[in-house]
């Protein structure tokens, strides 16, 4: 919608619009993420609304990335492009996050006065969940600089698969070099 211009983003219409939703989300993920750990005790529907939220917001990224990645690299590289972000991805997330958030859980619990104790291990795994909500906001900064370079990137996307015109200072430096008297005498 945001790309269009179109229902209730008429005057916002951009072609940053990729990075700024992925952004978006992540702003919307952080704070429904910490609500969620923090209520979790307390009120179950206030946390599971939260929850809601927080999946939502961050799940506006799964689709984007991918266009967002399809809209900058050449034909030719997309299938590695592709490739290095799901492994990427899937290595730093999925992969290895449940292993490093319970190792991190181990070792807050082992610090405490009864580590056996439910309580011990609900606290200990509550604490650690704190992490990927830290790590989102690097997240967020980096889909902001990609909101910043998008429009570059384009366009040096486009010249390269011969989509829009190279015109500018390279190419009058590139004419003036072939036009002298001095090149390619025979």
């Amino acid at each position: 919608m945001m790309n269009k211009g179109t229902w209730c983003c008429v005057y916002c219409k951009t072609d940053r619009s990729d990075p700024i939703v992925c952004a978006i989300g992540a702003i919307i993920g952080i704070p429904a993420l910490f609500f969620v750990i923090q209520t979790i005790p307390t009120n179950q529907t206030v946390s599971y609304i939260c929850m809601f939220i927080a999946i939502t917001g961050l799940c506006f990224n799964w689709a984007t990335n991918v266009d967002l990645l399809m809209s900058v690299v050449p034909p030719g590289r997309r299938s590695t492009a592709n490739a290095i972000q799901i492994l990427t991805s899937h290595l730093l997330g999925d992969g290895s996050g449940p292993y490093i958030l319970g190792a991190i859980s181990d070792a807050i619990r082992s610090t405490m006065d009864d580590p056996d104790s439910p309580g011990a291990h609900w606290s200990s795994l509550a604490t650690s969940f704190y992490i990927p909500n830290i790590i989102l906001i690097p997240a967020v900064i980096l889909y902001i600089v990609s909101a910043i370079t998008y429009s570059r990137d384009r366009r040096i996307f486009l010249k390269e698969i011969g989509q829009l015109p190279d015109i500018g200072i390279e190419k009058e430096r590139i004419n003036s070099a072939y036009s002298s008297e001095e090149t390619y005498k025979i």
